[in-house]
């Protein structure tokens, strides 16, 4: 017979067991929000029944009523009754989730059909000793599913967002100003590296240094100062005394991390600053977004996020130390 050593009922290792396998339903539900657009209808600030609401959307009553019900439990929506009418608006948090939003790339890509085929594959990459997103995506790399148009188009929008999340931080805490060529290694559309031009006219030159695939879809700087390299951080990148990694390393092993780093090393003017904006894992003090990421980045490339000892002897491997560590990141200098 089993005994619980706890003194947890079964109903709440019931409840427990619920809160933990239903991951995949509330995905696709988020993925159905965004599908209906119900945060950019509500966005107007006015209060609105869910019949009103399916009429909009053309869904039936009964659904609508339902996912409106299921989102207000998460906080996405408030519920009024007035006179035994039931009306639905928006909330503080409702906002993330409209088109028009900074951070809806995040939001769209990672409740996308895409993101939820790539994590099918999941126990494939625990198993084995690679990821098994290529093998069930019918592509050689994972990167290489981004040779598909649309998926680019997620992509890039997802990064865009996920700078600006962080762009304003990174401004703010992070001090540029000694910097004469700065280069984003993987910065994609070049946000962050227009940013710091855009506050330091000292600096000489900045530059976006990414895959063909991606510079190709650039637009045109308007600064002079800035500049789309493409090319590989495998085998050569342009020559600077700044360079950023902002959510690169986490995507590759220690092994491949290393060739990245040594080959910006090699570019790199004396006395040079290496900047990492990756999750520092507290061993200490778990955090699910360093923890979600540090699984994801596993299944998706065999990579992972890093504690500050691993960060430590990883850049030690490549003739770096850390100067400091920020909240947002880590700064490293040549030794």
């Amino acid at each position: 017979m089993f005994q619980n050593q706890n003194n947890i009922s079964l109903q709440d290792g019931y409840e427990f067991i619920i809160k933990h396998v239903s991951g995949a339903l509330h995905f696709k539900l988020i993925n159905t929000l965004l599908r209906l657009g119900i945060c950019d209808i509500l966005d107007d600030g006015v209060p609105r029944t869910h019949q009103e609401l399916a009429s909009i959307v053309n869904i039936p009553e009964e659904g609508m009523f339902k996912i409106l019900r299921y989102f207000t439990f998460h906080k996405l929506f408030t519920e009024n009754e007035v006179d035994g009418i039931t009306t639905f608006s928006k909330s503080n948090y409702s906002e993330f989730f409209t088109k028009g939003h900074k951070l809806f790339g995040v939001a769209n890509m990672f409740s996308s059909d895409l993101y939820y085929d790539l994590f099918k594959s999941t126990p494939d990459s625990f198993f084995g000793n690679s990821s098994g997103v290529p093998n069930s995506m019918n592509v050689a790399h994972t990167w290489d599913l981004l040779d598909s148009e649309s998926n680019k188009v997620y992509f890039k929008n997802a990064m865009n967002s996920a700078t600006e999340a962080i762009c304003e931080e990174i401004i703010n805490k992070v001090d540029f100003s000694q910097s004469k060529v700065i280069v984003d290694v993987g910065g994609s559309h070049g946000q962050l590296i227009s940013s710091i031009l855009e506050k330091y006219p000292s600096i000489e030159k900045g530059i976006n240094f990414d895959l063909e695939k991606v510079i190709v879809t650039n637009k045109k700087p308007t600064d002079p100062r800035l500049e789309h390299v493409s090319g590989s951080f495998f085998e050569s990148v342009p020559a600077g005394d700044s360079y950023i990694l902002r959510q690169i390393i986490h995507d590759w092993s220690d092994e491949d991390s290393v060739k990245i780093i040594n080959t910006i090393s090699n570019s790199m003017k004396p006395g040079g600053k290496l900047y990492i904006f990756d999750y520092v894992i507290d061993n200490n003090n778990y955090q699910h977004d360093s923890l979600y990421f540090d699984m994801k980045m596993y299944h998706f490339f065999h990579g992972q996020e890093r504690t500050e000892s691993q960060f430590r002897k990883l850049l030690d491997q490549c003739g770096f130390k850390i100067d400091f560590i920020f909240r947002i990141g880590l700064v490293a200098s040549k030794k």
